[in-house]
């Protein structure tokens, strides 16, 4: 569920990012400007008209409820990454653009050829907070999808289990406190394996990348 909704976050919000940057449309500044507001409207006032939404559509219980939107630029805090690319794809020279269009390369040909491999630093950062926020997500999760089976929400459980048992008798609280730690430890080392990969691929596209503006 993490990964899958992650990587089509990143694809989804890298084409409109792609897409802002380089054409222009008719009031393409009040679209740039409904997503930034998107982004400060909090979750909690569209979760009802969503939840509502998806289950018009069928989509209570089922993990499309996660994918679907991601792979259309709405997933979690779907706004900023779409700026980020926005932004990360305005420095890239439009030169390399008309350059490879004299070529006859097409607008996506250009997208995955020239503006995806100079903005590998931005995909990674989507990436990685992507992950992170999808892998923490556990309050939409269960409302959606009901009752999921992710690391996090078990390990929530457990937590739950330990504490009712540590209330029935005083003196276990002591004693659940080692099980606290090792539920979170375990929920946590997945995401700080990811982290240590891409902390290293990031470090180097940076250098890589070498393309800051005309």
């Amino acid at each position: 569920l993490t990964f899958t909704s992650a990587a089509l976050q990143v694809v989804s919000c890298g084409l409109m990012g792609y897409g802002l940057s380089r054409f222009d449309f008719k009031l393409k500044k009040l679209y740039i400007a409904l997503v930034i507001v998107s982004f400060v409207i909090p979750s909690q006032v569209l979760m009802i008209p969503t939840y509502l939404g998806y289950s018009e559509l069928g989509l209570i219980g089922s993990k499309l409820s996660f994918f679907l939107p991601a792979a259309f630029g709405q997933g979690l805090k779907s706004s900023i990454f779409i700026l980020i690319f926005y932004n990360f794809f305005n420095t890239i020279p439009r030169v390399l653009d008309e350059a490879a269009q004299i070529d006859g390369a097409s607008s996506l040909q250009i997208f995955l050829r020239i503006a995806i491999p100079l903005s590998i630093p931005a995909v990674i950062l989507t990436m990685i907070f992507s992950v992170v926020w999808y892998w923490n997500e556990s309050y939409l999760t269960t409302l959606y999808i009901g009752e999921a089976k992710t690391l996090p929400i078990q390990m929530a459980s457990v937590l739950s289990t330990m504490e009712n048992m540590a209330n029935k008798d005083p003196n276990a609280a002591m004693v659940n406190i080692p099980f606290k730690m090792a539920a979170n430890f375990v929920t946590i080392v997945p995401l700080l394996i990811f982290y240590s990969i891409l902390q290293k691929q990031f470090v180097e596209s940076v250098d890589k990348s070498g393309i800051t503006g005309e």
